[in-house]
């Protein structure tokens, strides 16, 4: 079967890699196209791992929506939008906006698909062959300031309301925490039903060997455009045109101009993010910890936070 009759899957992301995976075991045929290897590029390249269970509520929400604005223009802020895209950025966020103030409904339809995320998770790796990658030892939110307790407090009684199960952190971790950052002030929250990777790139990789596998094939190269071609999809790429029998479409931000030419558009932007990777260094606990004053996450990374 050559790869006009193939299904492309564009983009080598953990989306993507996860779909390419699920379609052979399905017995459809793969060609899984990006211009890196699997996991090394992109959003799934430096991801914190975590496995967000907990993050049952879109993000369009009314508090969000009266406070990003101050991010808009911090210079390297995760919404530093510079002037000159402003006319670009307009139209997504007055989307984000109208979004907001459906959070209730949304969140109807977006908590069942994101509470089993960590069993589901744990499912598909050992599918892989690959669970040693997962750990399923939940997470923990910490506060380090005077009005910590009453955020934590807050923040348990908001969770209850969605239905995720949460526990005061152990008197252990606070005290290791607080003796690491400092201070004789916190608070903290243990979330039991999350969970983590040890190598979000090494997931990438796992669930494409396992495509392969399968019969799939992973094609190095830039997908430029689509278009439909009777009842066909052409692929235009750096690499020549090919033809495909049907496409997903799993690139992120860069989705959008690939989905030009059938009239949809993803509503998607860009947040700049940053990470640091320090090897060797001894984790506070067997778990992500979230910093909630400061919006940092520390995962414990195989030989590395």
């Amino acid at each position: 079967m050559g790869e006009q009759d193939s299904v492309a899957v564009i983009g080598a992301g953990v989306v993507g890699c996860a779909i390419a995976w699920s379609l052979t075991r399905e017995g459809w045929p793969v060609m899984l196209a990006d211009p890196a290897e699997p996991g090394a590029g992109g959003a799934s390249f430096g991801n914190a791992g975590h496995l967000g269970a907990e993050l049952v509520e879109p993000l369009p929400s009314p508090a969000l929506l009266f406070g990003f604005w101050r991010q808009l223009f911090v210079f390297g802020g995760a919404l530093d939008i510079p002037w000159r895209r402003l006319p670009q950025f307009a139209p997504w966020a007055w989307r984000f906006a109208a979004a907001s103030f459906r959070q209730r409904a949304n969140t109807r339809q977006f908590a069942p698909l994101v509470r089993p995320a960590a069993a589901a998770w744990e499912r598909t790796l050992r599918e892989v062959g690959s669970r040693a990658l997962l750990r399923r030892n939940g997470h923990h939110q910490v506060w380090l300031t005077p009005a910590g307790a009453r955020k934590a407090a807050a923040e348990a009684r908001r969770m209850e309301r969605l239905g995720v199960p949460t526990a005061p952190a152990s008197p252990e971790l606070l005290r290791a925490v607080a003796r690491a950052a400092g201070t004789d002030t916190i608070a903290g929250l243990e979330f039991p039903d999350t969970g983590h990777v040890l190598d979000p790139r090494g997931v990438c990789e796992a669930l494409a060997r396992a495509a392969v596998a399968r019969g799939a094939s992973v094609r190095r190269l830039r997908v430029l455009e689509l278009a439909p071609r009777g009842d066909r999809i052409e692929l235009r790429t750096d690499a020549g045109t090919l033809t495909v029998s049907a496409a997903i479409v799993c690139a992120g931000v860069w989705s959008t101009p690939l989905l030009a030419h059938f009239g949809l558009r993803a509503p998607l932007e860009a947040v700049r993010g940053y990470h640091v990777e320090l090897p060797g260094h001894a984790p506070l606990a067997d778990a992500p910890v979230v910093y909630m004053d400061d919006d940092i996450v520390v995962t414990p990374l195989a030989s590395r936070l």
